[in-house]
């Protein structure tokens, strides 16, 4: 074929050719690639937009988790101010207003945490924060959830503005006592987040990057301004993802910042507070973090890293420190329940000694409180919270020993107010005798001798005096009187019977009748007060005429004590008798008769039931009349009952026990009688109110042989009767 022959093939020929190359395997691969760069691209995008989700979601939880402490920590600055601020009468509506206002934004954003909410942010704009789907962060949010929603509650009351001074302070301890857990689980929240967050965006990245790396080896095969710029673009997505990452890790550091500063102000607090605040761990080491006040509580410069229980064995008693030892032991077992265990707190109000730099001890009272942290179902730390509550305690004494006076006026009172002016004049002259025979036998010269004969001599004296009063009380119906001063005979039984007795013995009994004079002292102010009230003051009252008569006391007497004992009597009185043989001894012959007759009801007077199986009136009958003289200027005058009469042998068998009938080899039954009226005989086993102290017959001998020089005869019949005669020289 010459060059002049036309050619067949047309100028584009030689593209075609080209085209011609790409072979159908070649096209599909570079279509392959396209699809291949496409879908990289896509891909791409699709990681990167989800990175930017991921990234912006998780800093802003990121944001929320930090400012949760921050807010934790505010919260309890708030509330803390408004107590202050009421505690000073001006309660401040700022801060109700920020606790409220740091309350609602906290309970907001943990209920997203753990819901899913709208919440916040930290910009100030709502977003929609999804519920937590880590299992780790679910546990905090749990967790934090469990102790903060009942304190919400309280935070709610307090902020409304009417919660009460109980309320407060429940509010207050329960802030307290849960605020460094919540601040605490805020912080593993804040620390979780950023691990999660940096999982997320690593989850994120992961497939980008691959696809990355494959849409370059795309682009270098497969020439093209387009995929450049696509490629440049999305460099400059991830260069922009890394730079508000770096915003984010900015924005960290801020607020942790802005927690150190939180801190400050929790450590100012801590300077401020009125209570020793600390944390203990179970070896009982207290925490480098604890208030000033701790330091003023204890006494001691250094408390971090020393050991309570150290503190505790200097200042508690050994018992109290095993006590306490065994509670902390309680506190620590997380098997137990911590309301349970609470509620037997031995240290509420616990008295301890501190030495005192000018000599002796300083007596103060303590109250613990404390607060379990439990961290993965263990009790590692306790918090504890001290106050020295002595003004309570001694306010709370004050108003009991108060209390305890008034009761004991009131009981004076009512005893006082059925008794006659006379009679009643007639008790408090002879109790203020009585006392100061007491007083002056205490301050005895020969009391401090040590002589344990002149010892038991002076007790007696007591004795005598103590029981005269009780007798005496009985007769007109104080029974308050009678009941102390059987209290005190009671204490005065316990020395006489000890065989050895020393002077510091006596200590007890000084201070039990200086009970007895601020009984008679009350008695007196108020029979005054009450003679005002009926118009009568006590001058006038002297110059009344008699009120009741000694028989008329002497059927009351027998009246109220037979019911007492359980028993029936009745006692016939020769009034003119008794006048005549009283005259000029009044004082004398009725303690002498009081004694008679309460001796007669407790040892001689059967029960009802007794006397009816033995074909007697079920009431006994108790006589007092006149008796012959046995020699001129002598009176006499006996006094008889128609009881069970005197067991001679038990009266012997008793007076031989007792050392009495020794040197009578075989006494008659005057000697056996003559031992009813030694000091401290009884036949009654047992003391009660009206027999078995064994000196009631001491008292009527007393009176009537040493006191007045007279003379005393016992007549009985086995199961028939027994009669007392006392005889006296006539009056000059």
């Amino acid at each position: 074929m010459s060059s002049d022959t036309p050619s067949l093939i047309p100028e584009s020929a030689p593209s075609i050719a080209k085209a011609a190359r790409f072979t159908p395997r070649l096209i599909a691969l570079y279509l392959t690639l396209l699809a291949v760069l496409a879908g990289s691209l896509y891909g791409i995008f699709h990681y990167t937009k989800e990175l930017s989700v991921a990234t912006d979601i998780s800093n802003k939880r990121i944001n929320l988790a930090g400012r949760q402490r921050a807010l934790s920590q505010r919260m309890t600055k708030a509330l803390l101010a408004y107590e202050r601020d009421v505690a000073a009468n001006a309660p401040s509506e700022a801060a109700l207003g920020e606790l409220k206002k740091f309350s609602g934004v906290f309970n907001s954003v943990l209920t997203g945490f753990d819901r899913g909410a709208k919440v916040p942010g930290t910009d100030g704009k709502e977003f929609f924060l999804p519920a937590v789907a880590d299992n780790e962060e679910r546990r905090i949010v749990q967790d934090a959830l469990a102790l903060w929603l009942p304190l919400y509650d309280r935070l709610q009351q307090v902020a409304g503005g009417k919660a009460s001074e109980a309320e407060r302070v429940a509010a207050i301890e329960m802030a307290r006592g849960r605020n460094v857990q919540i601040f605490d689980l805020m912080n593993e929240l804040t620390n979780r987040t950023e691990v999660t967050a940096r999982a997320a965006m690593s989850a994120a990245s992961g497939p980008r990057n691959i696809l990355i790396g494959v849409a370059t080896i795309s682009f270098f095969l497969i020439p093209g301004v387009y995929l450049f710029h696509r490629s440049a673009r999305q460099r400059k997505r991830a260069k922009d993802a890394l730079a508000t990452l770096e915003t984010t890790f900015s924005q960290l550091n801020t607020q942790t910042s802005a927690l150190t500063a939180a801190k400050a102000e929790s450590d100012l607090i801590m300077d401020t507070v009125q209570e020793g605040l600390m944390l203990v761990d179970e070896n009982g080491v207290i925490g480098d973090q604890h208030s000033k006040e701790l330091v003023a509580i204890f006494r001691q410069e250094e408390i971090a890293g020393i050991s309570l229980y150290g503190i505790f064995q200097r200042l508690l008693s050994e018992k109290m420190y095993n006590t306490t030892k065994d509670y902390f032991a309680l506190l620590f077992d997380a098997t137990r329940k911590e309301k349970t265990v609470l509620k037997v707190n031995p240290l509420t109000d616990i008295e301890v000694n501190f030495p005192n730099p000018t000599g002796g001890f300083l007596t103060r009272y303590l109250g613990f409180s404390f607060r379990r942290i439990v961290e993965e179902g263990k009790v590692t730390r306790l918090f504890v919270a001290v106050r020295d509550v002595t003004p309570q305690v001694e306010l709370e004494r004050k108003l009991r020993e108060a209390e305890k006076t008034k009761e004991r006026q009131f009981q004076i009172l009512l005893g006082i107010m059925h008794v006659d002016t006379e009679d009643l004049e007639q008790f408090v002259t002879l109790a203020q005798q009585e006392l100061e025979t007491i007083n002056s036998t205490l301050r005895a010269e020969d009391f401090a001798g040590g002589r344990q004969e002149i010892l038991q001599e002076r007790l007696q004296t007591v004795f005598r005096s103590a029981h005269n009063l009780k007798g005496n009380a009985a007769l007109i119906g104080l029974d308050y009187f009678k009941k102390n001063a059987h209290e005190f005979e009671t204490k005065l039984k316990e020395l006489l019977d000890r065989p050895v007795l020393t002077g510091d013995d006596f200590l007890s009994i000084v201070v039990a009748q200086a009970g007895l004079r601020a009984d008679l002292a009350d008695l007196v102010d108020l029979r005054a007060k009450l003679g005002e009230l009926r118009g009568v003051s006590p001058a006038a009252a002297n110059g009344a005429p008699r009120g009741s008569s000694l028989g008329g006391q002497l059927r009351k007497l027998v009246e109220d004590t037979a019911r007492d004992l359980e028993k029936s009597a009745r006692i016939e009185v020769d009034e003119y008798a008794l006048h005549a043989f009283a005259q000029g001894r009044e004082d004398l012959v009725r303690d002498s008769l009081v004694q008679l007759c309460r001796n007669s009801l407790a040892h001689g007077v059967e029960s009802p039931a007794t006397r009816q199986a033995a074909g007697k009136e079920a009431a006994a009958t108790l006589s007092i009349k006149a008796i012959a003289a046995p020699a001129p200027g002598v009176v006499g005058l006996v006094i008889r009952d128609d009881g069970n009469g005197i067991d001679l042998h038990k009266v012997k068998e008793r007076a031989v026990k007792a050392g009495l009938l020794t040197d009578l080899p075989e006494p008659d039954s005057q000697q056996i009688l003559n031992c009813l009226f030694e000091p401290g005989f009884s036949t009654t086993e047992t003391a009660d109110m009206y027999s078995g102290r064994g000196v009631g017959l001491d008292i009527v001998k007393a009176k009537v042989v040493d006191e007045a020089g007279g003379c005393l005869e016992v007549h009985t019949q086995p199961g028939g009767f027994c009669e007392f005669r006392l005889y006296l020289p006539l009056c000059a």
